[in-house]
């Protein structure tokens, strides 16, 4: 091969690598770790909020907040504050360990106007220069507490009808949420899930 073809078939191969480089998603600076997408949660329990860190950087404090709005941010844009509102789960947590893979958690006891069908974490990291945030990469669900005991299967509606007389049978003659008397799920629990048919008391 001549020096002609030997720098062009080298120029060729800076090219593709830069195009392959260009192509890969850049790394992000931290990553929510959990909740990320399709969890369902019910108010007044307390989940852990977990992320890491992926890029070390001079840490401040960290923000937690939540939305029912999609953040729209394009992927791995990780500067983008969200759509929003956003609402304030805790702001200035201690900055901890700011190495790289250091695992972050919060216990969030979650609150009932936090309740509903897509629900999205922003955790934001201040630094002393630019700050980061991530979010979790889909909705999860935040329900209220059964208002009846016979709401029992599972859709928490707040309405006895035909999805929780199928759990019910489902679940005949053992445990589960359809055991009212906590005998096992038998003829007691089907005919107090007949006297309460409908919406709940």
């Amino acid at each position: 091969m001549n020096a002609r073809s030997l720098l062009t078939s080298h120029k060729a191969a800076t090219i593709a690598a830069a195009l392959a480089l260009a192509a890969s998603p850049a790394h992000g600076h931290i990553t929510v770790d959990s909740p990320n997408g399709a969890e369902v949660f019910e108010v007044g329990s307390t989940i852990t909020i977990t992320w890491h860190i992926t890029i070390q950087h001079n840490l401040l404090n960290w923000d937690l907040a939540y939305s029912h709005v999609d953040p729209g941010c394009a992927p791995n844009l990780r500067s983008c504050p969200g759509v929003g509102p956003w609402t304030a789960i805790a702001v200035n947590l201690p900055a901890g360990s700011p190495s790289v893979g250091s695992v972050h958690t919060y216990e969030w006891t979650i609150p009932e106007a936090a309740a509903n069908d897509t629900v999205w974490i922003r955790v934001y990291m201040d630094n002393a220069a630019t700050d980061y945030t991530d979010f979790n990469n889909g909705p999860f669900r935040i329900v209220t507490a059964p208002p009846c005991p016979w709401d029992c299967g599972g859709d928490n509606d707040g309405d006895v009808g035909i999805v929780d007389f199928l759990a019910l049978l489902a679940q005949w003659g053992g445990p589960g949420a359809c055991d009212l008397d906590g005998g096992g799920v038998g003829i007691t629990d089907f005919l107090e899930l007949l006297g309460n048919w409908g919406p709940c008391p």
